[in-house]
This record gives structure tokens, sequence and C-alpha cells, in this order.
């Protein structure tokens, strides 16, 4: 059963790789007046400093995003995560599935080599500023990053884990301009998002990786309706 539209969650957005919490600035403005709305800062990125002594890994950043969902002490928890921030999420609402309430996977795949369309960040119709300004941010931030964090994604497959994750799972995606989406739903079901048990996906038109830059206003329309539609008490 959906639950009500009235209903405060929290909401903790996590960005991608060499990306940054800035990413998710009109969050706040959006939804901070209906729900609770956290913005994560992965460790190496957007000011937040890398772990001390040690190189960082795709695991260290799980355990980062759990530890800050688990102080927020706040129950039912719906981690949306865009690109890595999802394939982090896959594997922190699997280790700790008591913490969540739902999942939203913001054109995030559960393994790397996404099938065609989604294996292009952009498109055609991409603005060229927005693009520039996206590339030239990643690479200020990559330089920055160890090659153990990008090795650890690479290497990481969350098909098996979505097999095992009970709580929904919802697919936002940019459809790259072309707009036949029942044969994309088709391609990222098989490409591992069926192993879930309760998923569902939907799609923005005429936007890219970066949906959310692209297309705001329809982007943020879906995600509070995607909310709004989550089962659960929150």
């Amino acid at each position: 059963m959906a639950a009500s539209p009235g209903l405060r969650r929290s909401l903790f957005f996590v960005h991608g790789y060499s990306c940054s919490w800035r990413h998710w600035t009109e969050a706040r403005e959006r939804l901070g007046q209906q729900h609770e709305v956290t913005l994560v800062s992965l460790p190496g990125h957007g000011g937040m400093p890398l772990p001390l002594g040690r190189s960082l890994r795709f695991d260290d950043c799980v355990e980062h995003i759990l530890a800050q969902v688990s102080e927020s002490g706040r129950p039912g928890a719906v981690l949306i995560g865009h690109s890595l921030g999802g394939m982090l999420g896959i594997a922190g609402v699997h280790r700790r599935p008591g913490l969540f309430g739902g999942l939203v996977l913001v054109d995030a795949y559960p393994k790397l080599g996404q099938p065609s369309p989604f294996d292009r960040s952009f498109w055609e119709g991409s603005p060229p500023a927005l693009k520039a300004g996206i590339v030239r941010g990643m690479m200020e931030m990559r330089r920055g990053l160890p090659a153990t964090l990008w090795e650890s994604v690479v290497a990481f497959d969350g098909r098996p884990l979505l097999a095992e994750v009970g709580l929904p799972v919802r697919g936002i995606y940019g459809d790259r301009g072309q707009p036949d989406h029942t044969a994309h739903r088709e391609r990222l079901l098989e490409s591992g998002l069926a192993a879930a048990r309760d998923v569902e996906v939907r799609f923005v038109r005429d936007a890219g990786h970066f949906v959310m830059l692209e297309r705001p206003e329809e982007f943020w329309e879906v995600v509070m309706r995607v909310v709004a539609e989550l089962p659960g008490e929150g």
C-alpha cells in the first residue's frame, strides 16, 4: 500500500563519483518543507576529507553513508543515489535494511557496463555550457581521488545484493532523447534491475546521465511522486 502523500520522510541524497553534494542543491528547496533532507558528501568529495592513513574504497563510502543514516536516528530513511551514489545505496540497504524504507536509483546501475543508450553520459541535446561545467568539475575532483576508489567501483556487482533486498527499489533515468521507454525499461531490467523483488523504472524525457541538472522541473516532479508513493510508515 502506498504511503500518504503528506507523510514526512527522511531523505538522504548521495552524489556520484568525482561529483559533489552541489548536484543536489535543489533538494532542500524542492523537498525540505515536507521532508527531512540530508545531502551526503562522500569522502574525498565536496570538501569531505579522505580517510586518514588508508586508501579510499567502495566499502569505505558505504560505511560513511550508513554512519550518517544511523546517526540521524530517523527510521525508514529513503536513500536517493545518483550514479555511484546509487551503487553505494544498493550495498547499503543490503547491509543494513532496517535503516531504510526505500532506495531510489538516479541513473544508477547495479554494475558498470550499462546497456545502450545509457552508456552515454550526454546526448545530442545536452546543453553545451552545462556539459562543459560538469566535465570540468569532475576532472578537478578526480585529481584528488585515489585510484583504489575507481578500481573498487569497477569491481562491484550489486546484482546478487539486489536479489536479496526486500525494500522498494525505484529507478529514474534520462532517456537520452529516445522516446521508446518500453524498450529502455526492458534493457535496464535485463541488465540487473530485475533482480530486485520490488522494482519500478521511470524516465525523464530529453535528459542524459545528469538528469537532475538537465531537466530539473521534470526530474523533481518525478522524485516527489516516487517518494510519496513509497509504501511504509516513514
